[in-house]
């Protein structure tokens, strides 16, 4: 077996011997939210998925983590809150001010955006459920 399988193996174990993840975030910051709908409501609360946690959800390994993590937990519902920086309503005046810095927010945030697209899809086919938290949801989704 490989460190990978083993790894897994490993997860796969733990999860099915454990209580079961409610909620569990990506681009949660500080997880303030997962962590206060886990107080209010008796909730067990999963990993944040989020560069200030260590996992770049830019990169193979960061995108691997997150899905090995939610196809062996099953979170009851994920928080997703991408970053809006290339979206949000300044970004239109941005674009005319600044526009390198827009395209290029705009390179991480679509990649970001597709990521939550495709974890909300995730939920929605294994009958769970997810909140995506936009600033401004027109920008984002017609991107």
């Amino acid at each position: 077996m490989t460190s990978r399988q083993v790894g897994t193996f490993v997860s796969t174990y733990i999860s099915m011997h454990r209580d079961p993840v409610h909620v569990c975030e990506l681009f949660g910051g500080q997880a303030h939210t997962s962590t206060l709908r886990a107080r209010l409501y008796d909730l067990k609360r999963g990993r944040n998925f989020e560069l200030q946690c260590g996992v770049d959800l830019l990169t193979e390994k960061g995108r691997h983590e997150m899905w090995d993590y939610i196809n062996v937990t099953r979170p009851t519902v994920i928080i997703m809150a991408p970053p809006c920086r290339g979206f949000g309503p300044w970004s239109l005046l941005n674009e005319v001010i600044h526009p390198d810095a827009v395209a290029e927010a705009r390179a991480q945030g679509i990649p970001l955006a597709n990521l939550c697209a495709a974890v909300a899809k995730h939920q929605l086919d294994n009958n769970l459920h997810f909140v995506l938290e936009t600033a401004t949801s027109e920008h984002i989704v017609s991107d």
